[in-house]
């Protein structure tokens, strides 16, 4: 009885071992960012500075990439490419993927290409205060003069 004991003991033992294990190998987040409600509280918020939700189109030429899986992101922006940049131009882009590194590295080297290559004074200015943050499972850039704002926004839909 004692020895059946001992192995049910250390059975047990070595199975709460191995769930401790697996959770610090695969961390089991499913923390994500509130794409529809970030969309909603940001075109109310900003419906002044007619802030829409860009479309394939907007996305395409904007990034110069079509985003291939676009079912938990929200892009939003009042840029357009035929027209110049001013003081109150704006993108928001929230991005949840299990790839992040790719959108990050997207939206760097688009960062990257308009700060080299442009001599617009305000669209500089934009990028240069530019936010792109990556996280787990997730994507953020925002362009814009309330960016730090808008960041916060973001992150408290963060759930």
């Amino acid at each position: 009885m004692k020895r059946s004991k001992k192995i049910f003991i250390i059975f047990i033992v070595l199975i709460i071992l191995l769930s401790i294990t697996l959770f610090i190998i695969f961390p089991f987040s499913t923390k994500r960012y509130d794409v529809d409600a970030i969309e909603s509280q940001l075109l109310k918020y900003y419906s002044d500075r007619e802030l829409r939700v860009m479309d394939f189109v907007d996305m395409t030429a904007l990034f110069g990439t079509d985003f291939d899986d676009t079912s938990d992101v929200v892009f939003l922006g009042n840029v357009s490419i035929d027209q110049p940049y001013s003081e109150d131009s704006m993108i928001v882009a929230v991005i949840n993927n299990d790839n992040p590194e790719y959108y990050y590295d997207l939206l760097r080297s688009h960062i990257d290409s308009y700060l080299m290559y442009s001599d617009d004074k305000i669209l500089n200015k934009l990028y240069k205060n530019a936010i792109l943050v990556k996280g787990k499972k997730s994507v953020y850039f925002i362009v814009g003069i309330d960016a730090k704002i808008i960041e916060k926004e973001i992150n408290s839909f963060y759930n």
